[in-house]
């Protein structure tokens, strides 16, 4: 049997709960290939929990920059107008 045919052969025996399932990991798993991450590329709560900590302690020393001037100057660099809101 080939992969195809055992896979089709595992498919029709699944109930239509896990055939969402499978559908639900296929696609997350599409995208991921899609998007060209790798595991290590995505968010992991521990991770952004880390990187939390460590804006926090950025912003703690001043390391910050008020948001109006990034936008302010991404708008001069890229010659874009406000858009009035």
């Amino acid at each position: 049997m080939s992969t195809l045919e055992t896979t089709v052969d595992m498919m029709e025996r699944l109930s239509e709960e896990n055939l969402v399932k499978v559908q639900y990991v296929t696609r997350q798993l599409l995208m991921t290939q899609e998007n060209g991450r790798t595991q290590e590329n995505i968010m992991t709560k521990q991770r952004f929990l880390e990187e939390l900590e460590l804006s926090r302690q950025q912003a703690t020393a001043g390391r910050y920059r008020d948001a109006q001037e990034v936008v302010n100057d991404i708008r001069s660099k890229y010659d874009i107008l406000p858009c009035g809101f």
